[in-house]
Protein backbone atom coordinates (compact mmCIF):
# COMPACT_ATOMS: atom_id res chain seq x y z
CA UNK A 1 0.00 0.00 0.00
CA UNK A 2 2.49 2.39 1.20
CA UNK A 3 4.44 1.74 -2.57
CA UNK A 4 1.35 2.27 -3.99
CA UNK A 5 0.77 5.59 -2.08
CA UNK A 6 4.13 6.70 -2.79
CA UNK A 7 3.55 6.13 -6.80
CA UNK A 8 0.54 7.61 -7.22
CA UNK A 9 1.74 11.04 -5.34
CA UNK A 10 4.57 11.03 -7.69
CA UNK A 11 2.12 10.00 -10.80
CA UNK A 12 0.22 13.89 -9.30
CA UNK A 13 3.56 16.08 -8.50
CA UNK A 14 4.81 15.14 -12.10
CA UNK A 15 1.16 15.94 -13.19
CA UNK A 16 1.09 19.17 -11.48
CA UNK A 17 4.59 20.62 -12.95
CA UNK A 18 3.66 19.54 -16.14
CA UNK A 19 0.46 22.07 -15.75
CA UNK A 20 2.27 24.28 -14.61
CA UNK A 21 5.15 24.25 -17.03
CA UNK A 22 2.58 24.62 -19.97
CA UNK A 23 0.98 27.54 -18.36
CA UNK A 24 4.47 29.08 -18.00
CA UNK A 25 4.81 28.10 -21.66
CA UNK A 26 1.74 29.48 -22.61
CA UNK A 27 2.35 33.23 -20.66
CA UNK A 28 5.61 33.73 -22.27
CA UNK A 29 4.37 32.92 -25.85
CA UNK A 30 2.21 35.54 -24.66
CA UNK A 31 4.26 37.72 -23.56
CA UNK A 32 6.32 37.51 -26.77
CA UNK A 33 3.79 38.42 -29.47
CA UNK A 34 2.50 41.31 -27.37
CA UNK A 35 6.15 42.77 -27.38
CA UNK A 36 6.54 42.17 -31.17
CA UNK A 37 2.61 43.64 -31.84
CA UNK A 38 3.11 46.29 -29.38
CA UNK A 39 6.00 47.87 -31.42
CA UNK A 40 3.97 47.43 -34.35
CA UNK A 41 0.92 48.72 -33.06
CA UNK A 42 2.76 52.04 -31.93
CA UNK A 43 4.17 52.91 -34.83
CA UNK A 44 0.58 52.75 -37.35
CA UNK A 45 -1.03 54.44 -34.15
CA UNK A 46 1.55 57.41 -34.74
CA UNK A 47 1.17 57.46 -38.18
CA UNK A 48 -2.54 57.53 -38.08
CA UNK A 49 -2.82 59.85 -35.26
CA UNK A 50 -1.73 63.43 -37.57
CA UNK A 51 -4.17 63.32 -40.31
CA UNK A 52 -7.19 61.95 -38.15
CA UNK A 53 -6.18 65.11 -35.86
CA UNK A 54 -7.22 67.27 -38.77
CA UNK A 55 -10.20 65.60 -39.93
CA UNK A 56 -11.33 66.03 -36.08
CA UNK A 57 -10.17 69.55 -36.46
CA UNK A 58 -11.54 70.66 -39.91
CA UNK A 59 -15.18 68.84 -39.68
CA UNK A 60 -15.39 70.90 -36.18
CA UNK A 61 -14.52 74.02 -37.61
CA UNK A 62 -17.00 73.66 -41.00
CA UNK A 63 -19.70 72.53 -38.51
CA UNK A 64 -19.37 75.74 -36.59
CA UNK A 65 -19.60 77.35 -40.08
CA UNK A 66 -22.33 75.44 -41.86
CA UNK A 67 -26.06 76.68 -41.91
CA UNK A 68 -27.51 73.77 -43.66
CA UNK A 69 -28.95 70.97 -41.78
CA UNK A 70 -28.26 68.38 -44.66
CA UNK A 71 -24.49 69.05 -44.19
CA UNK A 72 -24.59 69.25 -40.74
CA UNK A 73 -25.61 66.04 -40.31
CA UNK A 74 -23.06 64.78 -42.84
CA UNK A 75 -20.51 66.45 -40.73
CA UNK A 76 -21.34 65.20 -37.64
CA UNK A 77 -21.28 61.75 -39.10
CA UNK A 78 -17.61 62.22 -40.03
CA UNK A 79 -16.60 63.46 -37.01
CA UNK A 80 -18.32 60.87 -34.86
CA UNK A 81 -16.67 58.29 -36.94
CA UNK A 82 -13.47 60.12 -36.83
CA UNK A 83 -13.94 60.29 -32.97
CA UNK A 84 -14.34 56.32 -33.00
CA UNK A 85 -10.98 55.48 -35.27
CA UNK A 86 -9.32 58.20 -32.49
CA UNK A 87 -10.40 56.14 -29.78
CA UNK A 88 -9.19 52.48 -31.52
CA UNK A 89 -5.53 54.40 -32.13
CA UNK A 90 -5.67 56.19 -28.22
CA UNK A 91 -6.02 51.74 -27.52
CA UNK A 92 -3.23 51.01 -29.59
CA UNK A 93 -0.90 53.35 -27.85
CA UNK A 94 -1.98 52.72 -24.40
CA UNK A 95 -1.41 49.05 -25.65
CA UNK A 96 2.12 49.35 -27.04
CA UNK A 97 3.42 52.36 -24.32
CA UNK A 98 6.17 50.56 -21.55
CA UNK A 99 5.26 53.44 -19.40
CA UNK A 100 7.05 53.59 -15.97
CA UNK A 101 4.70 51.99 -13.00
CA UNK A 102 4.14 53.68 -10.46
CA UNK A 103 3.53 51.59 -7.55
CA UNK A 104 3.22 52.08 -3.90
CA UNK A 105 1.79 49.57 -1.03
CA UNK A 106 -2.02 49.30 -1.85
CA UNK A 107 -4.83 47.37 -0.50
CA UNK A 108 -6.47 44.85 -3.40
CA UNK A 109 -9.80 45.49 -1.75
CA UNK A 110 -9.34 49.55 -2.20
CA UNK A 111 -8.77 48.97 -5.65
CA UNK A 112 -12.30 46.69 -6.27
CA UNK A 113 -14.05 48.70 -4.37
CA UNK A 114 -13.06 51.56 -5.90
CA UNK A 115 -13.64 49.78 -9.73
CA UNK A 116 -17.54 48.84 -8.89
CA UNK A 117 -17.85 52.02 -7.80
CA UNK A 118 -17.57 53.59 -10.82
CA UNK A 119 -19.50 50.75 -12.22
CA UNK A 120 -22.27 50.52 -9.65
CA UNK A 121 -24.78 52.79 -12.07
CA UNK A 122 -24.17 51.11 -14.94
CA UNK A 123 -24.05 47.35 -13.55
CA UNK A 124 -27.34 48.60 -11.80
CA UNK A 125 -29.25 49.46 -14.43
CA UNK A 126 -28.40 45.99 -16.39
CA UNK A 127 -30.20 44.16 -13.55
CA UNK A 128 -26.64 42.68 -12.19
CA UNK A 129 -26.72 41.45 -8.78
CA UNK A 130 -22.67 42.04 -7.58
CA UNK A 131 -21.65 39.53 -4.70
CA UNK A 132 -18.82 40.24 -2.61
CA UNK A 133 -16.63 38.08 -0.38
CA UNK A 134 -13.32 40.21 0.19
CA UNK A 135 -11.17 38.99 2.91
CA UNK A 136 -10.42 41.62 5.56
CA UNK A 137 -6.95 42.42 6.40
CA UNK A 138 -5.17 41.29 3.39
CA UNK A 139 -1.13 42.00 3.45
CA UNK A 140 -0.81 45.07 0.96
CA UNK A 141 1.18 44.73 -2.03
CA UNK A 142 3.47 46.87 -4.06
CA UNK A 143 1.61 48.12 -7.40
CA UNK A 144 0.16 50.87 -9.91
CA UNK A 145 -3.48 51.75 -8.25
CA UNK A 146 -4.21 52.76 -11.57
CA UNK A 147 -2.97 49.98 -13.19
CA UNK A 148 -4.97 47.43 -11.39
CA UNK A 149 -7.69 49.54 -11.39
CA UNK A 150 -7.78 49.62 -14.84
CA UNK A 151 -7.42 45.49 -14.89
CA UNK A 152 -10.51 44.95 -12.55
CA UNK A 153 -12.72 47.53 -14.11
CA UNK A 154 -11.85 45.77 -17.48
CA UNK A 155 -12.61 42.34 -16.32
CA UNK A 156 -16.31 44.14 -14.93
CA UNK A 157 -16.90 45.49 -18.12
CA UNK A 158 -16.43 42.39 -20.10
CA UNK A 159 -18.68 40.26 -17.45
CA UNK A 160 -21.50 43.22 -17.33
CA UNK A 161 -21.32 43.01 -21.68
CA UNK A 162 -21.52 39.14 -21.59
CA UNK A 163 -24.23 38.69 -19.02
CA UNK A 164 -26.52 41.66 -20.59
CA UNK A 165 -26.39 40.47 -24.14
CA UNK A 166 -27.10 36.16 -23.07
CA UNK A 167 -29.49 37.11 -20.19
CA UNK A 168 -30.54 40.74 -20.06
CA UNK A 169 -29.50 40.48 -16.10
CA UNK A 170 -27.44 38.27 -13.97
CA UNK A 171 -24.93 38.02 -11.09
CA UNK A 172 -21.32 38.89 -10.99
CA UNK A 173 -18.99 37.01 -7.98
CA UNK A 174 -16.15 38.61 -6.86
CA UNK A 175 -13.87 37.00 -4.37
CA UNK A 176 -10.27 38.24 -2.83
CA UNK A 177 -7.97 35.61 -1.03
CA UNK A 178 -4.27 35.38 0.43
CA UNK A 179 -3.12 32.39 -0.82
CA UNK A 180 0.79 31.19 -0.35
CA UNK A 181 3.06 33.76 -2.38
CA UNK A 182 0.51 35.82 -3.68
CA UNK A 183 -3.13 37.32 -3.63
CA UNK A 184 -5.57 36.16 -5.62
CA UNK A 185 -9.34 37.96 -6.88
CA UNK A 186 -11.40 35.94 -8.86
CA UNK A 187 -14.14 37.50 -10.60
CA UNK A 188 -17.35 34.91 -11.28
CA UNK A 189 -20.37 35.56 -13.81
CA UNK A 190 -23.53 33.72 -14.92
CA UNK A 191 -22.84 34.44 -18.45
CA UNK A 192 -22.87 32.72 -21.70
CA UNK A 193 -19.43 31.31 -21.24
CA UNK A 194 -15.89 31.42 -23.62
CA UNK A 195 -16.17 28.84 -26.29
CA UNK A 196 -13.30 26.46 -25.76
CA UNK A 197 -11.44 27.71 -29.32
CA UNK A 198 -11.46 31.27 -27.77
CA UNK A 199 -10.42 31.08 -24.16
CA UNK A 200 -6.67 30.35 -25.27
CA UNK A 201 -6.98 33.85 -28.03
CA UNK A 202 -8.87 36.23 -25.40
CA UNK A 203 -5.46 37.75 -24.56
CA UNK A 204 -4.64 37.93 -27.31
CA UNK A 205 -4.03 41.20 -29.19
CA UNK A 206 -6.79 42.28 -31.52
CA UNK A 207 -9.23 39.81 -30.98
CA UNK A 208 -12.66 40.73 -30.39
CA UNK A 209 -15.88 38.45 -30.18
CA UNK A 210 -18.21 41.79 -30.23
CA UNK A 211 -17.72 42.41 -34.23
CA UNK A 212 -18.98 45.56 -35.40
CA UNK A 213 -20.27 46.57 -31.45
CA UNK A 214 -17.23 48.59 -30.94
CA UNK A 215 -14.63 46.22 -28.89
CA UNK A 216 -11.46 46.84 -30.34
CA UNK A 217 -9.72 43.39 -29.25
CA UNK A 218 -6.71 45.07 -26.94
CA UNK A 219 -8.71 45.26 -23.26
CA UNK A 220 -7.42 41.99 -22.54
CA UNK A 221 -4.35 41.72 -24.17
CA UNK A 222 -3.35 45.70 -22.17
CA UNK A 223 -4.59 43.76 -18.69
CA UNK A 224 -2.43 40.78 -19.67
CA UNK A 225 0.69 43.29 -20.01
CA UNK A 226 -0.52 45.25 -16.65
CA UNK A 227 -0.33 42.40 -14.94
CA UNK A 228 3.07 40.52 -16.35
CA UNK A 229 4.80 43.66 -15.28
CA UNK A 230 3.50 43.36 -11.77
CA UNK A 231 5.21 39.63 -11.80
CA UNK A 232 1.14 38.35 -11.50
CA UNK A 233 -0.67 36.15 -13.68
CA UNK A 234 -3.94 36.53 -15.02
CA UNK A 235 -6.32 33.72 -16.78
CA UNK A 236 -9.83 32.49 -17.34
CA UNK A 237 -11.88 29.34 -17.01
CA UNK A 238 -14.94 29.09 -18.77
CA UNK A 239 -17.67 26.16 -20.15
CA UNK A 240 -20.01 27.14 -22.46
CA UNK A 241 -23.56 28.23 -21.17
CA UNK A 242 -22.05 28.04 -17.72
CA UNK A 243 -20.46 31.12 -17.54
CA UNK A 244 -16.85 32.35 -17.01
CA UNK A 245 -14.28 32.69 -14.35
CA UNK A 246 -11.70 35.35 -14.57
CA UNK A 247 -8.51 35.45 -12.08
CA UNK A 248 -5.78 37.86 -11.17
CA UNK A 249 -3.32 36.60 -9.17
CA UNK A 250 -0.30 39.47 -7.25
CA UNK A 251 2.32 38.47 -5.36
CA UNK A 252 3.09 38.81 -1.84
CA UNK A 253 5.83 41.26 -0.96
CA UNK A 254 9.40 39.18 -0.98
CA UNK A 255 7.72 36.53 -3.62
Amino acid sequence: LRVVAETVASYWERKQAEEREKQLQEELNISSRLASIGELAAGVAHQINNPLTGVLGFSQRLLRKSTDQETNQDLKRIYTEAERAAKVVQNLLTFARRRQTQKQYSDINDILESALELRAYELKTSNIEVVTDLTPGLPEIMLDFHQIQEVFLNIILNAEQAITEANGGGKLTIKTEERKGDIRTTFTDNGPGIPAENLEKIFDPFFSTKGEKGGTGLGLSVCHGIISEHGGRIYAKSKPGKGAIFFVELPLPGH
